[in-house]
């Protein structure tokens, strides 16, 4: 007997240990960890040669990741040897217990030129004697110094140019009647005029305000069945405007640094572009009362951290790399005002009607960080959502105007609205990255594109000259 009841406690020991086990939490990476490529940025090689790429991790110890390459220009073995197989670019990816870093590798055709078979240069020596030509004795310059006597002449007396300054200088709304200005409203038309807008409480960007819906490019670019994420991004006056391009390329609207925006469109370039939210943005969820602001009817509210924690909201799909799930992009949200909204409790009403905000559905929910810190932004250190039924369903901005990607969610994946039982959010939908200024018209006037091959690269400027 008791024997039996020694092997009935071992099993008793067994089984509370087996559970302890399957009930663990996976353990997030660690947020501090990183790995680094030693061979730098970028670097070339050879058709048909080989390298070798060395990673190590926070404490400078040398690794060894698990790698993938963008194409098949090369391929990579598991102990990080390159093989060059055919001439092109190529993003060769190191990842390592949850972090990674990337290698822009360029592949160049082999150097078929012959040896240099030229005879060696038989030409004697040059015999030439020496010069002795005498040195110079002329004798040094006596002229007397000059005694010319000092100008006399008074001081020019003429009174200073009063001219007013030029219109780039002067502030056209100091005593603007705003009744008056948007009775007559036009967008701003330069990053200088949007600084003066600002400077009194006035809108640079459309005054509509939007439906709850996006409004969609009739002609979203794809490549097979993923639609195209614009890569180039246009910026004039030194990175103060941004050039938002349509469908095909061409420019459709500019954005401007520190102008006040609402509708989607504008305000998700916004901040696609600048990382910060338009100045007609309070930070906080519930702002002063419209009608003592400022801006009035256009204030917009909400700029927090979002959390995707999907364990305790179970309808929302996972965004990519959030650090909320174990990732490590930490996303913001912020509203977006719309003419009313559909989602479960929100009433149906105007965002601003002027006195007061009453918050709808509709949010921007993005990320932007280069957090392996290599100077561009790789996947899952920029992307920009929209929600307008309130986290239960998402659409990717592709940059450009009218591109938002394919729904995925919750109510796309057949549950309920906002439920925690009734739930069942399809994942996110990736997207292909392509640059668009190959589809682009000559643009008018100089500006710098920022492209990358699947990436936002910071350090590469590709400049484009005006053309007359």
């Amino acid at each position: 007997m008791k024997h039996l009841q020694k092997i009935a406690a071992i099993l008793l020991l067994i089984t509370l240990a087996l559970g302890m086990f399957t009930s663990c939490e996976l353990i997030a990476p660690d947020k501090n960890a990183e790995i680094n490529i030693t061979n730098g940025e970028e670097v070339e090689v050879k058709m048909h040669d080989t390298l070798s790429l060395v990673v190590t991790n926070e404490n400078g110890k040398t690794v060894r990741p698990n790698w993938s390459a963008s194409n098949d220009c090369v391929v990579v073995s598991i102990n990080g040897t390159v093989t060059a197989l055919k001439v092109g670019k190529v993003i060769v990816t190191a990842m390592y217990n949850g972090v990674s870093d990337s290698i822009l590798v360029k592949v160049t055709p082999k150097d078929t030129t012959p040896p240099d078979t030229t005879p060696p240069d038989t030409t004697p020596p040059d015999t030439t004697p020496p010069d002795t030509t005498p040195p110079d004795t002329t004798p040094p310059d006596t002229t007397p110094p000059d005694t010319t006597p000092p100008d006399t002449t008074p001081p020019d007396t003429t009174p200073p140019d009063t001219t007013p300054p030029d219109d780039t200088d002067t502030d056209p709304y100091e005593n603007v009647n705003k009744a008056a200005f948007y009775a007559s409203y036009t967008p701003a038309k330069s990053y200088t005029d949007a600084t003066f807008r600002t400077k009194h409480g006035l809108m640079s960007g459309s005054i509509t305000v939007p439906d709850e819906a996006p409004t969609i490019a009739t002609n979203r670019p794809t490549d097979g069945d993923k639609f195209i994420l614009n890569t180039d991004m246009i910026y004039l006056d030194g990175g103060k405007t941004y050039v938002v391009v349509d469908d095909t390329g061409n420019e459709a609207l500019r954005i401007y640094h520190g102008g006040a925006y609402i509708t989607l469109e504008e305000v998700a370039a916004y901040v696609y572009a600048f990382g910060d939210i338009p100045p007609n943005y309070s930070s906080k969820k519930t702002p002063t009362n419209a009608m003592w602001s400022t801006w009035g009817e256009y204030l917009r509210a909400n700029h927090s951290n979002f959390s995707g924690d999907i364990y305790r909201f179970p309808y929302e799909p996972r965004l990519p790399n959030i650090s909320g799930c174990g990732g490590s992009l930490q996303y913001k949200e912020l509203d977006i005002g719309t003419t009313g909204t559909t989602a479960g409790n929100y009433a149906v009403r105007v965002y601003n009607d002027g006195s007061r905000i009453t918050r709808g559905a509709a949010r921007i929910v993005y990320g932007k960080r280069d957090i392996n810190g290599n100077g561009r932004y790789d996947y899952g250190e920029l992307h920009l959502f929209y929600t307008y039924n309130h986290y239960n369903d998402f659409q990717e901005y592709l940059n450009y105007y009218g591109g938002w990607g394919e729904m995925f969610g919750n109510i796309t994946g057949g549950g309920t609205l906002s439920s925690e039982t009734h739930y069942n959010p399809t994942p996110y939908v990736d997207v292909s990255r392509a640059s668009f200024s190959a589809r682009s018209t000559a643009m008018a006037r100089e500006h710098v594109i920022l492209t990358f091959l699947g990436c936002y690269n910071k350090k590469q400027r590709l400049i484009h000259n005006s053309i007359s």
